[in-house]
């Protein structure tokens, strides 16, 4: 398992492109869930600093500081994506016992790491994880 600071906040980007964030909105759709994307990396920006908590010893659970205590990084089967997996990412407000939220995060042992979800069971990989903080 990683070794993450629960008490940092780290930058999510695709490897080799430190010029595009991932960010997690808000929560908007009734308060329930918020859209992901990719966009210019600003440190600042809350939409794009990402807590990274241990849940065991094999899963994670990831936050935006916009998202706030309770909106967490999911998954979610989506016919309308323009995704060959029909799976997307999104924001959405707090449930631990839905498998959508808990990540795997595992090394390409440079320095990067690779996230999988728990709920989708592919293997497919969301993105690269750097392990410097950015706060």
């Amino acid at each position: 398992m990683a070794n993450f600071d629960p008490n940092q906040w780290y930058h999510i980007y695709t490897k080799g492109n430190n010029n595009s964030a991932f960010m997690g909105g808000s929560l908007h759709v009734n308060n329930s869930y918020g859209t992901t994307f990719y966009q210019p990396a600003k440190i600042k920006e809350p939409h794009q600093q990402w807590q990274i908590y241990p849940i065991d010893s094999d899963y994670y659970v990831l936050r935006t500081q916009a998202s706030g205590p309770d909106g967490f990084l999911s998954t979610q089967i989506d016919s309308n994506a323009n995704v060959p997996s029909g799976i997307t990412s999104r924001t959405t407000r707090g449930n631990l016992t839905d498998d959508s939220v808990y990540w795997q995060i595992k090394p390409w042992n440079d320095g990067f790491y690779y996230l999988t979800n728990k709920s989708n069971k592919t293997g497919l990989h969301l993105c690269d994880v750097s392990t410097q903080s950015v706060m």
